[in-house]
């Protein structure tokens, strides 16, 4: 029975904090850009403290370089020509977090899919689409410092 009760109150902490999370996050950022604060909440403080949060959660830098790796040949290719494969970022990121199978990874991956849905809207506006495809790579570029900075490994 304390092995259910521990399982439910862990699962519950574990929604709960990925709720926090998803609450603390601001399309705005994606949206608008990095450097302006809205509603209060600055993109940066954010990163900080998210990228502390997964590095706790045992979430690893080479996790995140993998997934950044991608985003960046993407933007190497020129996202104009590389769409679709900014849209299969989604389902490759799901993929990889559930063969992780770590709190860390689940939570990366509800708020860089949060931030992806604010590029993605956009699709059809190249202009939009490129511009917040930028905000995009910054705000994961911060995460994956602060990660480091606070010992992911």
């Amino acid at each position: 029975m304390n092995t259910f009760n521990k399982k439910n109150f862990d699962q519950k902490n574990k929604e709960d904090n990925t709720k926090h999370w998803l609450e603390q996050f601001t399309k705005d950022w994606i949206t608008k850009g990095l450097g302006e604060k809205f509603n209060g909440k600055d993109a940066i403080d954010f990163a900080d403290k998210f990228g502390e949060a997964i590095a706790d959660q045992k979430f690893t830098t080479n996790q995140i370089r993998n997934f950044f790796g991608e985003v960046r040949r993407i933007e190497m290719k020129g996202i104009e020509k590389e769409k679709t494969a900014f849209l299969l970022l989604q389902p490759k990121l799901s993929y990889a977090v559930k063969r992780q199978g770590n709190k860390g990874a689940d939570l990366f991956e509800k708020v860089i899919l949060e931030a992806h849905k604010a590029v993605k809207e956009v699709q059809n506006d190249t202009a939009e689409f490129t511009r917040r495809f930028k905000n995009f790579i910054d705000f994961l570029e911060a995460i994956l410092a602060y990660h480091k900075v606070h010992g992911g490994k």
